[in-house]
Formats: C-alpha cells, sequence, structure tokens
C-alpha cells in the first residue's frame, strides 16, 4: 500500500506566498540621458517639473509620501526645488487638501534649509 501513494508533482511551499512589493526606482539622469541606453528601467509614471530640466543643481533627499490608501508616491528634491512646486507635484498624483499641503511644503522647506 505504501507504493501506491500519490505524490504532489510540485513541493508544496514551505511558507505561504506573499505578492511582490511594487517599489518605484526612479531613473538616474546621468544614465539615462544616452538614448542607446538599454539598462535603463523605461517608466509610464515620468515626473514632469522644472527638476528634470536643472542638471545643475544637487540632489538632496528623496520624498516618499504615502497615502491613506497605502499608495507611494516618490518625488527626488534637488537644492533649489521650490517647496510649493513640489507639494504641487505629490499633490497632483495624490490628492491633498489645502492644509496637508501648506503643511508639506513647510515640512519640505525645512528639510531644504538644513
Amino acid at each position: 500500500a505504501k507504493e501506491k501513494v500519490r505524490r504532489r508533482h510540485t513541493p508544496a511551499p514551505t511558507r505561504p506566498r506573499k505578492p511582490d512589493l511594487q517599489v518605484y526606482l526612479p531613473r538616474h539622469r546621468d544614465s539615462c540621458s544616452r538614448p542607446g541606453n538599454l539598462d535603463c528601467e523605461e517608466s509610464g509614471e515620468s515626473s514632469s517639473g522644472s527638476s528634470e530640466l536643472e542638471p545643475s543643481s544637487r540632489q538632496l533627499f528623496c520624498l516618499e509620501y504615502e497615502a491613506d490608501s497605502g499608495e507611494v508616491t516618490t518625488v527626488i528634491v534637488y537644492q533649489d526645488d521650490d517647496p510649493g512646486r513640489v507639494s504641487e507635484e505629490v499633490s497632483a498624483h495624490t490628492p491633498l487638501d489645502p492644509p496637508m499641503r501648506e503643511a508639506l511644503r513647510l515640512r519640505i522647506q525645512e528639510e531644504i534649509a538644513k
């Protein structure tokens, strides 16, 4: 009877599988500026803003805003960015009410001043 035991074709997973965590990886401006580079990840969500047009400015930090829904908006903040414009860019992806937008602007302004 032991010889007739049915075995699974694929072994059962040792632990429950979790869905892959989607992480946004911003493009590096230096490596993506050349059109023949295949290592760059093309993304449907390109950040439209003046920061793309300022190659001389220094990158300060990467701002990640997580909405109540769990959606994360990522914006790279440069040294000469306007805090108001950055908060508007975040609120374009994730709707923010005016007090939250102002609080975000003040926080960005504090971080740029450091």
